[in-house]
C-alpha cells in the first residue's frame, strides 16, 4: 500500500520500506478501506513531519 509518499519518508530520514501501518501505530486498519487509508495517510504525514 502506498498510502503516503516514498519521498516524504525519504526526505525526513525514515526508511521508505517501513510497514506504514506499524509506523503510525494503526495495526487494526483494514486493507482497501478508504477511510482507514485516509487516516493512515494523515497520521503518516504528521508523524514524518514531526519526527
Amino acid at each position: 500500500m502506498q498510502a503516503f509518499g516514498y519521498l516524504v519518508l525519504k526526505v525526513t530520514g525514515v526508511n521508505p520500506d517501513v510497514n506504514k501501518k506499524e509506523f503510525v501505530g494503526f495495526s487494526d486498519a483494514k486493507k482497501h478501506n478508504a477511510l482507514d487509508d485516509a487516516k493512515l495517510a494523515k497520521a503518516g504525514y504528521e508523524k514524518a513531519a514531526v519526527g
